[in-house]
Formats: C-alpha cells, sequence, structure tokens
C-alpha cells in the first residue's frame, strides 16, 4: 500500500511534491534495509525506480537528489553499488550538465567516485 501512493507522489503534478520526495529520498532509503536480502521484487528495486523516476524529472526535482545520491548508492549491498553507479552517476554526470555542475562545485559531497 505504501509503495502504491509513494509511486503516484512521485508522478504529481505538482512540482513541490515531486522537490519534496527528492529530498526525502535518502530519509525513506534509511528506514528500509536496502542491504537486507529480498526476493527480485523487493524495496530496493521499487527505490531504485523512484530514484531514475526523479532523476529523469526537471532540474529543479534533480537538484534536490542530487546532493544525495552518493548517500543513496552507499545504502545498498556493495555488489548493487558498483552497479548502480554506473547506471545511475556515472551516465547522468555525462548526459546532465547541472549534475557535472554539482559533481565539480561540490565533490566533497559525492565521496563514492573517490
Amino acid at each position: 500500500m505504501a509503495k502504491a501512493v509513494y509511486a503516484v507522489l512521485t508522478k504529481d503534478i505538482l512540482i513541490n511534491v515531486r522537490k519534496s520526495l527528492a529530498a526525502s529520498l535518502i530519509e525513506i532509503s534509511k528506514l528500509i534495509d536496502l542491504k537486507e536480502d529480498l526476493d527480485e521484487n523487493d524495496d530496493r528495486t521499487f527505490m531504485v525506480e523512484v530514484a531514475n523516476n526523479l532523476l529523469s524529472d526537471a532540474d529543479e526535482i534533480k537538484l534536490n537528489l542530487l546532493p544525495n545520491l552518493c548517500e543513496f548508492v552507499s545504502l545498498f549491498p556493495e555488489d548493487n553499488q558498483k552497479v548502480l553507479l554506473n547506471s545511475m552517476i556515472r551516465e547522468r554526470l555525462v548526459s546532465t550538465p547541472i549534475a557535472l555542475f554539482h559533481y565539480r562545485h561540490r565533490p566533497h559531497q559525492c565521496t563514492c567516485f573517490i
């Protein structure tokens, strides 16, 4: 039930709702043990889909998620982190000038590249 509500909110027409979700994604993810072994259709997959949807949204939305993206990835098991680094972060840095700007001006907030 909670996933259904969260999924609807990520597609809300109001940008402030999506901005709030993007900014709070890391806090929601901390409440869920993403390192726990779960089945294929688990919370991990759902949270990655939510993050990808928010990262594909308007720049205002992305800016609320990008500062926490490395911390978000660090909440996953180590074997998943490498895949997420390539699929979520490196692709975003290459394809999204705003992400590159953020990384260049605040590299200390993104330690997963080191």
